[in-house]
């Protein structure tokens, strides 16, 4: 990496950690925003929060909410990862950054990323927040690999987050962890029986988040199978 870049990538970790300690309330509330807009997909919401992302000016942000509302570019993305492989330690807003990039990154670096990542799972322990945006994370990720067909990864990442015992207490999390089972089953063992599985999950979040999650995540399984499918073909 250049020299210049090195300054730059540093002058970002600043900004990062001086906009998380002046603006931790503000940035918690975009959080909150950007998530219930997604998953309500509410489109002229999630416009809204992108510009005030960049009249900040917030770059980072930016992309985070940008990456809701269509596919980052391949400069977009590799902002993101040299930024995360730079910054020693992670936050909220490191793991959204995480998060927004899981579809675009290369599988090179999604090796990288994890191997940093799943080092700092314990470090999370009992805190509800960030357990639940692991987990997001991670089981996202997994689907993502999976309709691939990347069974090895897929199933590293999930024994890997199973074992960390966070999910005893958390039904959501727990219900959504059921759904990658499903798909994973459905992908590299039983189409009928995992199919089974995900509505079982599907009907469980449903009961669990309302209707407006359900469709969240009905459509987002929907979107994994089909890319699984096409991979199969």
């Amino acid at each position: 990496m250049l020299a210049l870049e090195m300054i730059h990538l540093e002058i970002l970790a600043i900004f990062s950690l001086h906009f998380t300690l002046k603006q931790a309330g503000k940035e918690t509330l975009q959080h909150n925003q950007l998530e219930c807009a997604e998953l309500h997909q509410n489109n002229v919401k999630l416009q809204k929060l992108y510009k005030e992302a960049v009249e900040i000016p917030n770059f980072f942000l930016a992309l985070i909410v940008k990456s809701k509302i269509t596919r980052l570019t391949k400069i977009d993305t590799q902002r993101i990862v040299e930024y995360l492989q730079y910054i020693k330690y992670w936050g909220y807003f490191e793991l959204s950054l995480l998060q927004a990039v899981l579809s675009t990154m290369s599988q090179d670096d999604i090796e990288k990323i994890f191997s940093r990542f799943e080092a700092r799972i314990d470090s999370y322990r009992g805190v509800f927040k960030y357990t639940r945006k692991i987990y997001q994370i991670s089981y996202q990720v997994n689907m993502i690999r999976t309709a691939k067909g990347a069974k090895e990864f897929a199933e590293k990442i999930f024994k890997k987050t199973a074992s960390a015992g966070f999910t005893d207490f958390d039904f959501f999390i727990l219900s959504f962890r059921n759904l990658v089972i499903g798909f994973m089953k459905y992908r590299f063992e039983n189409v009928e029986q995992g199919l089974i599985e995900i509505t079982d999950a599907l009907s469980i979040i449903k009961i669990l988040g309302g209707d407006k999650i359900y469709t969240y995540y009905q459509s987002q399984i929907d979107f994994y199978i089909s890319q699984s499918d096409k991979n199969i073909l």
